[in-house]
Parts: C-alpha cells; structure tokens; sequence
C-alpha cells in the first residue's frame, strides 16, 4: 500500500501476468470488492520498470595485523584461485 495524491485513501499496485480475457476478470473482481474505489488497466500504457536485489552479505572476520583478510576455505589447495599480487 501506498500514499494517493487524495487524502484519505492509499494505493495499491497489482501486477498479474494474464491473458487479455483474463485480465478483464480481475479487473471486475477488483470493482466488486468493497472499499474499491478505481481500477486502471496499465498494459498498454508507457512505463518506466526498475529491478531491486537485497542481498545479505555476512561481515569479514577481523583478523590479525599483516595477516590475510581472506577468508580461509576447508578446499583442498588445488581447487583454491588465488590472487596474485
């Protein structure tokens, strides 16, 4: 839910992947339901879309003055890249 240019009210985005016949269905189901006051079909109309990833990285370790601030791996040393300098 989200803030609406009119007091009072807040507004809502739904997106659905559907066929046109489909989509009309939802739009008639959205109408029916109480508190409804408007519902915009926005296929076809221009839009600027934005993707957003949240991704949680755990912090380093802190590790000892001159030493690596890799974090060491249990693979075997063959299988280990490292980087040269």
């Amino acid at each position: 839910m989200g803030r609406s240019e009119r007091a009072g009210l807040s507004r809502l985005t739904l997106v659905c992947e559907s066929s046109a016949e489909a989509g009309h269905r939802i739009q008639a189901s959205l109408f029916k339901l109480e508190n409804v006051v408007d519902v915009d079909d926005i296929a076809q109309a221009p839009a600027v879309t934005r993707e957003l990833a949240l991704i949680k990285v755990p912090p380093r370790r802190k590790t000892a003055p001159g030493s690596s601030s890799w974090p060491r791996s249990s693979a075997p040393a063959s299988s280990i890249w490292r980087r040269s300098r």
